[in-house]
């Protein structure tokens, strides 16, 4: 636990920000990997949204890394593992991000691009860090203690803090 806060410290120190995105209400649509990828589409949108806040003279480019995920629906009505299509993280995300943004002004739209890129969570090193970064505030807070926990929350804005589904 103490290597992660550190990891934490050094990745925010150098200019990394922690981005979170939260099931705050426990929404379940029709599945957990439909959950998880409207979820995950939504979270950046906010994201999106809060860069082009932060940067209206700017144009902005994010680029999103995914690691792919197991396919837990497969799980719940076969009782076997496999990933969820790749395919379905471009419809989704792309999807949700074409919606939203079509609620904006056409110039703001225009100053916003984004790419969809998938890499192997076990070899790079980004999603290594973003994998114990995830593990330190969710799963693995038991294991913290409250002195590791109070070093790695003032590492974490609530700027980058998004909820469920933006009402």
């Amino acid at each position: 636990p103490d290597y992660i806060a550190s990891v934490v410290e050094t990745v925010v120190g150098q200019g990394a920000k922690i981005v979170q995105f939260h099931n705050r209400d426990r929404l379940q649509i029709v599945n957990s990997d439909l959950t998880y990828l409207n979820l995950f589409a939504e979270g950046i949108v906010q994201l999106l949204q809060s860069l082009l806040r932060q940067n209206k003279d700017n144009s902005i480019s994010l680029k999103i890394i995914f690691a792919h995920r197991r396919n837990m629906g497969l799980w719940e009505k076969e009782q076997r593992y496999g990933r969820i299509p790749i395919d379905w993280y471009e419809e989704r995300i792309g999807e949700r991000i074409e919606l939203r943004m079509a609620r904006l002004p056409k110039e703001i739209r225009l100053k916003c691009r984004w790419t969809l890129e998938m890499k192997d969570a076990l070899q790079y090193e980004p999603l290594m860090i973003a994998d114990a970064i995830c593990f330190a505030l969710r799963g693995g807070k038991r294991k913290f203690s409250n002195a590791l926990m109070q070093r790695i929350n003032q590492c974490v804005s609530e700027e980058y803090n998004f909820s469920s589904i933006e009402h």
